[in-house]
């Protein structure tokens, strides 16, 4: 009975010792040195980490300092300190004033957190025993998600902006948990193992669901026609594989950012850039090379020989790349073509020849931005002694593409030109015939 009273009496005692460490403290006296201890958390109670924390304090009260250009008493804001993955913090001041009766024992506290500041009064009279706690009640717990087509990501980076301010985390697994604030947010998702970004934008209030993020690959069509468009059939390398395409092209799923590509089409290779967020890209391919059109040749002055050539060049096709040359050549005495001066107004072309008295061999040769040549030869015909004339025996060659052929083209009977007067002369032979035939039934029998 004694030994339980005994310990009654103990624990009793222990207790009412403990007590002063139990309840607020009065840390308010004269020279303090304390070390605050600092807690922040969100509307619904979590922890937020990084909030930027600073203190101004007094001091002291017999000493001024020049401030704002006055004295003023020795007030002190503390460098920000910034809370741990607790949301805690800690942060010392130190008053060196020893009249009590001047003491301020009041200190304000300075929250930041995305850019907004939060303002709160403490007392050192009123000190917790563990923490002062702060809530940021606009502030939420979200739940990040990563994936990839469905499957966790190994790690991921996690970058924010919200009201002016931007924000990055580092994050090793697919899920993640991050203090926002309330209101609008953007920002995107990297992840490294595919050097994939994801943008978004989001709402977040108290029912905002989290957000989730999965990378996942989108369709594109990819079609290929000439200048004239028309399809051409192609083949198109993306990340070592190939795919081919005809008249309808050809559909691949890529995850949604631009990669590099290359484009074979008959034969010739291109580098290309797919971005796959377009759904569709179409390329042109020019396999046509420019034409000579209203071809004119003016005599200028008949007494002194001159002569102005002019001509145009066109590009035909909805989609061809444009003229990007064209040259005037003479063939000279010595049998070479040499180049000839020609003069460009935006739409025609001149060239002025002088003291011409006979015939000029001249070649032109058109290029395309796409490198297609075509090659008109002709003949400057000064026999004529009118007041105009045009070029004559003209012809025309091109290099056009890979499938064109090159040098001059010659002019030949088609074999269908060849079968239809075959089949003429054979009626013709049929028709003399029966012809003769009928005298000689008619005449020659009736003789007899």
């Amino acid at each position: 009975m004694n030994h339980a009273k005994g310990i009654f009496i103990r624990a009793f005692i222990l207790a009412i010792l403990l007590l002063p460490f139990m309840l607020a403290a009065n840390l308010c006296r004269p020279k303090f040195i304390e070390s605050l201890h600092m807690q922040v958390v969100d509307a619904d109670g979590y922890a937020i980490p990084n909030v930027s924390i600073s203190l101004r304090y007094q001091r002291s009260a017999t000493v001024y300092v020049y401030e704002n250009g006055r004295y003023v008493p020795d007030y002190r804001t503390t460098n920000p300190v910034y809370t741990d993955w607790r949301g805690q913090a800690n942060v010392t001041v130190v008053n060196t004033e020893s009249d009590s009766s001047k003491l301020d024992c009041n200190i304000q506290v300075t929250l930041e957190y995305f850019g907004k500041k939060y303002y709160h009064t403490i007392s050192l009279k009123d000190v917790p025993p563990d923490y002062f706690t702060f809530t940021l009640s606009d502030v939420r717990r979200v739940h990040v998600r990563v994936l990839d087509e469905g499957r966790a990501v190994p790690s991921f980076k996690l970058y924010v902006s919200a009201r002016g301010t931007d924000a990055s985390w580092s994050v090793n697994g697919n899920e993640f948990y991050v203090e926002l604030p309330e209101g609008s947010i953007q920002g995107y998702v990297y992840n490294p193992a595919k050097d994939l970004k994801m943008f978004f934008s989001e709402y977040v209030n108290k029912d905002y669901g989290g957000l989730l993020i999965d990378f996942r690959r989108v369709p594109l069509t990819i079609k290929v026609s000439d200048d004239l468009g028309m399809p051409l059939p192609f083949t198109v390398i993306v990340d070592g594989k190939s795919y081919f395409g005809a008249k309808n092209g050809v559909n691949i799923s890529l995850y949604d950012k631009p990669i590099n590509a290359t484009l074979l089409v008959n034969g010739t290779e291109m580098a290309i850039t797919l971005n796959p967020k377009l759904g569709e890209q179409s390329y042109y391919i020019d396999r046509h090379s420019p034409y000579l059109v209203n071809t004119r040749l003016r005599l200028k002055d008949k007494d002194k020989y001159e002569y102005t050539l002019s001509f145009m060049a066109v590009d035909r096709g909805n989609y061809a790349s444009g003229v990007a040359s064209a040259k005037l050549y003479t063939k000279g005495e010595d049998g070479e073509w040499h180049e000839y001066s020609l003069s460009y107004d935006g739409s025609v072309y001149v060239a002025e020849f002088y003291g011409v008295k006979k015939d000029v061999d001249v070649k032109i040769v058109l290029k395309d931005e796409w490198g297609n040549e075509r090659i008109i030869l002709g003949k400057v015909d000064v026999s004529n002694d009118d007041s105009s004339s045009s070029t004559a025996s003209t012809s025309q060659s091109s290099n056009e593409g890979k499938a064109a052929d090159s040098g001059s083209k010659k002019s030949s009977p088609g074999l269908l030109d060849l079968i239809i007067k075959g089949v003429l002369a054979l009626v013709g032979l049929l028709v003399v015939g029966s012809i003769i035939y009928y005298i000689k039934v008619m005449y020659l029998d009736e003789g007899e």
